[in-house]
């Protein structure tokens, strides 16, 4: 049933072939019941205690607001029937329609419907119109003045929706279904056939290039858009709702934003660019899709309206998303924003209000796993993170400048998501993008089993264009020297470095000792080097506590990042402490037991100026 408020008098009643009246006991569920086991197409509920039946609404009838009809019923008190002069009016849905045809409402016609029709001044029926049109390939169909049918693939402007009311005649090869009216046509649409698994249709809603209903991702095409392609584009990065829109356009959301609400079927009118017998929106009008794992409820109309509150309604706190898609939440980490470089080293443009779903969803569509938002409306992309300065929650505290709900980072703060789908980097290849030449950094040793990292004492890297070397001719990790006021590893011309990703330093690179303790150092780039070993590099780190695709990277030698270990002195005749970094530890070497070394990763770990 379909409730649509009418004027009304006592000398022209709207429904008038049958009635009666219930001073105690009026309830709209009676009135039905009594109109509908005479066969009638309407029914209506005045005054409180009045019911009318009829099969057309009779002129002069209009539709008015709903604060005409403000009468409780006699029989409950919970119900509306009418007031003075207005009455509740209720139509029943129509038959089962054939196929995949459904109603999208009342048009004006002009004609809205013109490509073929016929007319049957005995027979017609909305069932024998839709026969008619789907034989000729058409998309919607239109019952109008109770004989005549219409079929087009568009729905022609000026066109426009209007109340039931207009829709008033009886079908002439069928007293109890409604074929249109004077200059009123009943439009049906075929539905888009079998969706992909999991995809429903949700209907028509409204839409604006100023306040997009779907908007957190989107795609054109001018040739081949298809309602299917459209699914296909929002399914991967999860999300609930999908739109097509302007025969051209497709939109992706997890919500259906505000101010969109369904509105007739008969505005999306257009047929897609890459399929003429599929609808794909109107103007200013999008067919939306819903996915089963959607949690968040379809908006609807309420026949009701809702009682007047006193209250203002709660605002909602921003927060920051923990999933997004099939992105998921790994913390707020310091950016590097004064430099080169910076924490991840893409940015990339949303379309769309600027959100946490809109900016997970562009990098994963450029191809990144991982995806960082900061002040509040940038989006930063990158396929590993080197630069792993953690942040407390609390710091990525700005409101997204396109959801009000969300948080998005601050300055120099980044709020880091992982794609969960996306395949983990191979932890026995060289990050050849890993931005060492920072600000400073410190190396780590970090057991291989995973657990808390602790600093090689001593070490450190000073200087924008700093990098991590390693010596022969030192035993020691522990020894700093003093150099111009920054700290330094022995730093002298005599000495043999080898440096990471072959850049120059001091000496000449050379391979670690197999089985032999390591010196390893930090240098200033500028001195020449000539037959540089080549072996070093930076790779993903195996055992960080944030994920596969965030550091710190570990240090490798030849491709092996796991030959590092951590050895006990158990001689008194070396400086080397009580412990030193070993490469590949041998069972031969007098300098420690092998049975006593710890297996390590060296992490090599970018720190931040606060």
């Amino acid at each position: 049933m379909f409730a649509i408020l009418f004027s009304d008098s006592t000398n022209s009643r709207s429904l008038k072939v049958a009635s009666f009246t219930s001073v105690d006991d009026m309830t709209i569920e009676s009135c039905l019941n009594f109109c509908q086991s005479g066969g009638f197409n309407f029914a209506g509920v005045e005054f409180a205690r009045e019911c009318f039946c009829d099969n057309i609404v009779e002129p002069p009838a209009a539709p008015i607001s709903s604060s005409g009809c403000n009468m409780t019923c006699t029989g409950n008190s919970a119900e509306i029937c009418g007031g003075p002069d207005a009455i509740n009016v209720f139509t029943q849905s129509k038959e089962t329609l054939p196929g995949n045809w459904s109603s999208i409402g009342d048009s004006t016609s002009s004609r809205s419907l013109k490509v073929a029709s016929f007319t049957s001044v005995d027979d017609m029926t909305i069932e024998s119109c839709l026969d008619f049109c789907q034989s000729g390939g058409f998309n919607f169909a239109g019952v109008e003045f109770a004989r005549q049918c219409f079929c087009d693939n568009v729905v022609e402007p000026p066109a426009v929706p209007i109340s039931g009311s207009g829709c008033n005649m009886t079908c002439t090869g069928n007293p109890t279904e409604i074929c249109g009216g004077p200059d009123a046509i009943n439009v049906f649409t075929q539905s888009n056939g079998p969706l992909p698994a999991g995809w429903t249709s949700i209907g028509c809603f409204s839409d604006s290039t100023s306040s997009r209903s779907l908007k957190v991702a989107s795609f054109t095409s001018v040739d081949n858009m298809t309602v299917e392609s459209c699914l296909a584009f929002c399914t991967p990065s999860g999300f609930n709702f999908a739109g097509v829109e302007f025969a051209r356009e497709c939109f992706c959301d997890n919500v259906i934003e505000s101010p969109g609400a369904p509105i007739p079927h008969i505005g999306c009118n257009m047929t897609c660019t890459g399929n003429p017998t599929e609808i794909c929106g109107g103007p200013d009008a999008i067919n939306v899709f819903s996915h089963s794992a959607a949690s968040t409820p379809t908006p609807t109309i309420s026949t009701t309206p809702a009682p007047a509150s006193t209250t203002a309604a709660p605002v909602a706190t921003p927060t920051i998303p923990l999933t997004a898609g099939t992105f998921e939440y790994k913390g707020c980490f310091q950016d590097v924003v004064l430099t080169n470089f910076r924490t991840l080293g893409t940015q990339v443009t949303v379309p769309g209000a600027f959100n946490v779903e809109g900016c997970t969803a562009a990098c994963k569509a450029a191809g990144f796993p991982l995806a960082g938002l900061e002040f509040g409306q940038e989006c930063w992309c990158d396929t590993y993170m080197e630069i792993v300065s953690p942040a407390p929650d609390s710091d990525c505290n700005k409101v997204c400048v396109g959801d009000a709900t969300e948080l998005c980072g601050t300055g120099n703060r980044l709020a880091v998501y992982q794609d969960t789908t996306a395949t983990p980097p191979n932890t026995q290849t060289c990050l050849h993008n890993f931005q060492l030449p920072l600000i400073r950094v410190t190396l780590q040793w970090v057991p291989t089993t995973g657990g808390t990292a602790s600093q090689i004492t001593g070490l450190v890297i000073t200087g924008n264009d700093s990098v991590v070397s390693l010596t022969t001719e030192k035993n020691t990790i522990a020894l700093t020297d003093n150099l111009n006021g920054e700290a330094k590893s022995f730093i002298t011309t005599s000495e043999l470095h080898t440096d990471l990703e072959n850049l120059n330093v001091l000496g000449s690179a050379v391979a670690p000792a197999i089985g032999g303790a390591q010196f390893l150092i930090t240098d200033v780039v500028g001195a020449i080097v000539t037959n540089a070993f080549e072996g070093y590099c930076a790779q993903p780190n195996p055992v960080s506590q944030f994920g596969p695709f965030i550091g710190p990277a570990v240090l490798s030698v030849n491709g092996h990042a796991d030959q590092w270990a951590l050895c006990n002195n158990v001689t008194s005749t070396n400086t080397f402490g009580s412990r030193f970094v070993v490469f590949s530890p041998i069972a031969t070497n007098p300098d420690y037991d092998i049975s006593q070394c710890e297996d390590i990763f060296i992490q090599l770990q970018i720190t931040l100026s606060k």
